[in-house]
């Protein structure tokens, strides 16, 4: 093997060219300049280490690809920043996992839109709060469960219904109340009071009283 520094001079030909049999190390005690007409290409054979003391700046007036064939890391000892003036498309084609060890706070400016294939859960350690200006609305395919170990409380300024295509139950310990879509009604309790403080009216084409 050898060292080789050669210059070429021929018209359209210049070059300048640089060959290390072995190891190549240059050293720089100020600023280092480095100007390129057209464009640059680095190849590494294995490992590349940028050891940067102070601050980073990196201008790319076309775009940018970045492709990585293994896995990637990166480390941030401080706050991080991204602006993006235009739109952001993320794809990940497995799984994807967020873990915030603190607050996370989230703004929309306008809609926001959540389509999950299959199941989702939440799960809230403490209280949750809802703040809807308009409509809320719920569609449900199958079932619907509410489970509330403390008290439930609903306060509707308007009017409030409760509409069902087979029957509606109210039920507490051994008292019910049964209305079924054929328009019957059902009351049932080991003692049953009515009271009015005006009146009371009872109409029926045959009442029975027992």
């Amino acid at each position: 093997g050898y060292n080789e520094l050669s210059f070429e001079d021929e018209a359209n030909q210049e070059e300048v060219y640089i060959h290390a049999q072995k190891d190549m190390s240059t050293k720089v005690l100020n600023n280092r300049y480095r100007d390129i007409g057209q464009d640059e290409f680095l190849k590494v054979a294995r490992h590349q280490t940028n050891e940067v003391h102070g601050d980073h700046k990196e201008t790319i007036d076309g775009h940018k690809t970045t492709q990585v064939n293994s896995t990637f890391t990166e480390t941030v000892e401080q706050d991080v920043t991204v602006t993006y003036n235009a739109n952001e498309t993320q794809y990940v084609k497995n799984n994807s996992d967020l873990e915030i060890g603190d607050n996370r706070t989230t703004k929309i400016g306008k809609n926001d839109d959540l389509d999950v294939g299959e199941n989702s859960n939440l799960t809230v350690g403490a209280s949750k709060s809802s703040d809807i200006g308009a409509d809320d609305n719920q569609t449900v395919g199958g079932n619907l469960t509410v489970s509330v170990k403390g008290n439930t409380s609903y306060k509707a300024d308007g009017a409030t219904q409760i509409i069902s295509g087979d029957k509606i139950v109210l039920k507490t310990g051994g008292s019910s109340l049964v209305m079924n879509s054929d328009g019957s009604i059902k009351l049932s309790g080991s003692s049953i009071t009515i009271e009015g403080s005006d009146k009371v009216v009872v109409k029926g084409g045959n009442v029975a009283i027992n």
